[in-house]
């Protein structure tokens, strides 16, 4: 029997390239009907959601004024930790991230 429903869970922290957090940074997954989580002072965000069932990859998009977009993909069933370091508007160097499962699920039977 397979689960009516599977989750998508990533949380992290947002950083510039000096490693400072990025406060008002958004996560957002792109999947389904998905809020934005917008990161406190530490740079810290939280989203989830409920998605069809299965394991497979999730767009998520983090951004931040004045800084360049990063989009990078998370599993569902999956503990997600992200660490982005987006770059400045204007820098040669490109948003990039580390995306690391801490936990997973008990895959379906």
């Amino acid at each position: 029997m397979f689960p009516a429903e599977s989750i998508v869970r990533a949380s992290g922290v947002v950083r510039d390239s000096e490693g400072n957090p990025i406060a008002g940074a958004e996560a957002l997954l792109l999947v389904g009907s998905s809020r934005p989580d917008r990161t406190e002072t530490d740079g810290r965000f939280l989203v989830n959601e409920v998605v069809a069932p299965g394991r497979y990859p999730v767009p998520l998009h983090i951004s931040a004024a004045g800084f360049k977009p990063l989009n990078l993909s998370v599993s569902t069933n999956t503990n997600n930790h992200v660490v982005a370091t987006l770059e400045r508007l204007g820098s040669t160097e490109e948003s990039q991230a580390s995306v690391h499962a801490l936990t997973s699920e008990a895959p379906a039977h």
